[in-house]
């Protein structure tokens, strides 16, 4: 069902009773801005959300850590070389 907020704010208890059947929409000037539902609705929704997260950055590497060393594969650093430093180089001409 759908309340316009005015109505939901005047009838708060009537939208919470009714939220342990459905869901309850609630609509500001024809928009959906909100939507309160039954508290097994929402741990069901937390438990799908913990369940199907994606992994964090943190996790990702150490996933791909884990895979390296269990193939016993290393990364090989890059050679580097010097370069100039433009900022430096523009300095050597100014008096300090």
């Amino acid at each position: 069902m759908s309340w316009s907020v005015a109505t939901a704010r005047s009838h708060l208890s009537k939208v919470i009773a009714a939220a342990g059947d459905e869901a309850q929409v609630i609509d500001n000037r024809g928009e959906a801005v909100a939507v309160v539902v039954s508290i097994e609705a929402w741990r069901e929704f937390e438990r799908w959300r913990r369940d199907h997260r994606a992994p964090t950055m943190s996790e990702a590497i150490e996933e791909i850590r884990r895979i390296c060393t269990e193939e016993g594969y290393e990364l090989a650093p890059t050679p580097r070389e010097a370069r100039g430093d433009a900022f430096a180089e523009a300095l050597d001409g100014v008096d300090r």
